[in-house]
């Protein structure tokens, strides 16, 4: 996995919102549903621990989504899908095209001088549009 605050080549400074999502054939795809199916054939062809590990939620939580029966956030929970398994990106202004699951993860840390990027990250990230945490929206 990706360390959490490694800059992946093409990162770099801009704003904006918009979302993309790769299906990897070179077309955008904006089916409301597809991350369900694509969460459960990743399922089907690794372990729920696998997947679970790979969009930053726990195997029971993946197990419950599967189900229909998940009573958290379900928007986050897409969003992390569609990140890490999609390869849906959004336009961070602080570290510029991100993949929606780190996004999330980065909305998670908690307040941090350990360098400045994290610093820069956790202002950006509190009033940012696709904030899932504290409404930034």
């Amino acid at each position: 996995m990706t360390p959490i605050l490694e800059k992946s080549p093409g990162m770099g400074r801009s704003g904006g919102g918009e979302v993309t999502v790769d299906s990897g054939h070179g077309t955008v795809d904006r089916d409301p549903h597809q991350w369900i199916v694509v969460l459960r054939d990743e399922c089907e062809r690794h372990t729920q621990k696998w997947v679970a590990d790979q969009i930053g939620y726990s195997a029971a939580v993946v197990n419950q989504v599967l189900k229909g029966s998940y009573k958290g956030d379900l928007r986050a929970v897409e969003k992390a899908v569609r990140g890490a398994l999609l390869n849906e990106t959004v336009q961070c202004p602080v570290l510029g095209e991100l993949a929606g699951n780190r996004c999330l993860a980065y909305q998670r840390l908690p307040f941090s001088a350990v360098n400045p990027t994290r610093v820069e990250l956790y202002r950006a990230c509190r009033g940012c549009v696709h904030n899932e945490t504290s409404g930034g929206r």
